[in-house]
Formats: C-alpha cells, sequence, structure tokens
C-alpha cells in the first residue's frame, strides 16, 4: 500500500480500530498484566530501572507513542481479515 492509500484506509477506519483496542485491553486485562511483567524482566539487562527515572512528559509520551501503535497494529488485523 501506499501511504496515501493507508493514510485513507486509517482516516476510514481509526475509530473502529480505537474502540476495538479499548474493548481488547479491557477483555485481556489479565494477560496484559502478565505481559508487562515478564516485560520488566526482559528488558532489565538492557534498560535497568531508567524509565522510572523519566519526568512526566516523557513518560506520558512513551505512552501516547505505543497507544498509537496498538491502533496502528489493529488497523493492520482489520486490513488483513484477522479477528479484532
Amino acid at each position: 500500500m501506499t501511504l496515501d492509500e493507508q493514510l485513507a484506509y486509517f482516516d476510514r477506519k481509526a475509530e473502529q480500530a480505537f474502540t476495538r483496542c479499548l474493548k481488547d485491553f479491557r477483555a485481556r486485562r489479565e494477560s496484559i498484566i502478565v505481559e508487562a511483567r515478564e516485560r520488566i524482566i526482559a528488558g532489565f539487562d538492557m534498560y535497568g530501572a531508567e524509565g522510572f527515572r523519566w519526568d512526566y512528559h516523557r513518560l506520558r509520551q512513551a505512552e501516547l507513542e505505543e497507544y498509537a501503535d496498538g491502533i496502528n497494529y489493529r488497523l493492520m488485523r482489520i486490513y488483513q481479515g484477522w479477528p479484532t
């Protein structure tokens, strides 16, 4: 897909992807918490406690970027016809 095609698809489907992400986030609460803990363990040798020293604005920006990536991954699943 070209960038223009991707953006047009995004514009058509972003709200749907956002809603489905929220629903999935709630439904997979326990699994997400387990995965989050595993990611702390897996990343410790590389990152240590670095993130725990970030300021508020850097943490908020990092969260925003992760949430935005989640929507984009969901859009890709919708596009490919995978369950969402």
